[in-house]
């Protein structure tokens, strides 16, 4: 007997996989090199270090279970396991983004103090926090979707995985923002 072609989801699945693999070392060579530093245990890196392991075990989780998805060609566990990918983008983020702050913070806040005065630490940990949510907001999306998507767009999209309907576009503020730009400039 013939088995039918692999879905969408099913094609995609071993990058994903791969992808998890790739952020998990990530996070694991950034704890060892936290984990190297005298200050590791202290405030801002230790919640750095912290934010490392959990993304770490959410990659984890999502590799494992992602290839236990495949195997048993289960859609739903699959895109089930996105959910760790995405919070473990998220935390693996914002602990990149405090070990920078805590590295070069002070080099904004020395250019900002004499323009702003006394608010520049507020100003300078503002600008931090935008940047990381800029960054991060393809997670961020994803995983708020994943969660609190209505019924009939997330059955929608599971249609789409399996390839039971063709997808619907979904262009991006950035994309948008590129293809304009293109039409602006090269007509």
């Amino acid at each position: 007997m013939t088995r039918p072609p692999d879905a969408t989801w099913a094609r995609n699945a071993p990058s994903q996989i791969a992808l998890n693999s790739i952020f998990a070392a990530l996070d694991a060579a950034l704890i060892v090199i936290i984990l190297q530093d005298r200050e590791a245990t202290t405030g801002w890196h230790l919640l750095s270090l912290a934010l490392l392991v959990v993304s770490f075990f959410l990659f984890a989780v999502s590799a494992e279970k992602g290839v236990v998805a495949l195997d048993e060609h289960d859609v739903k566990k699959y895109v089930y396991y996105l959910l760790p990918y995405n919070l473990g983008v998220v935390c693996g983020g914002v602990a990149i983004e405090i070990l920078t702050y805590v590295r070069f913070g002070h080099k904004v806040l020395g250019w900002l103090a004499p323009r702003l005065g006394t608010c520049s630490y507020w100003v300078s940990l503002l600008v931090w926090l935008i940047a990381a949510v800029v960054f991060m907001w393809t997670w961020i999306h994803d995983a708020f979707w994943l969660l609190f998507c209505g019924q009939a767009a997330f059955d929608t999209w599971l249609e789409e995985l399996e390839d039971k309907r063709s997808p619907m576009r979904d262009h991006g503020l950035l994309m948008k923002l590129f293809y304009f730009m293109r039409r602006v400039f090269r007509g």
